[in-house]
């Protein structure tokens, strides 16, 4: 099965009580032009937050996301990651999980870059701050 950040909400629906998630996302999948523009239809068609909802009605609680590294390297090159697709990766997590605490992209940090990762965690990190002021 390929995965990528959009398969996110279906993993939400599908279990509203997760609250930590490990998984495996191809890296490109990350920085690819065609996802992120997907992510930001997605970002504009919703006008109001928290899209999963679970059964209680409540914004979905998923508070740790960790990206695991595949045991076998790519098999091509990555596209060099820009700000503005972390900027849109952060808000498309945000957006999805709102209760979102901690993201972790140790295993992915060699293949994406410490400053990209750093500042998607870091622009995280600010939203979950404004969303615990809400």
């Amino acid at each position: 099965m390929n995965l990528s950040l959009l398969s996110l909400p279906e993993i939400a629906n599908c279990c509203p009580k997760l609250r930590r998630l490990k998984i495996y996302v191809p890296p490109h999948t990350l920085v690819d032009d065609k996802v992120v523009s997907v992510m930001e239809c997605i970002l504009r068609a919703c006008p109001g937050p928290h899209p999963i909802r679970t059964p209680t009605a409540g914004p979905h609680g998923l508070y740790e996301l960790v990206f695991l590294r595949s045991s076998r390297p790519p098999n091509h090159q990555l596209p060099k990651p820009s700000m503005q697709h972390g900027v849109v990766v952060a808000e498309y997590l945000n957006f999805l999980f709102p209760k979102l605490g901690k993201v972790d992209f140790r295993e992915v940090t060699p293949l994406l870059g410490e400053d990209w990762c750093y500042s998607v965690s870091s622009i995280l990190a600010r939203f979950k701050r404004r969303n615990e002021t809400k």
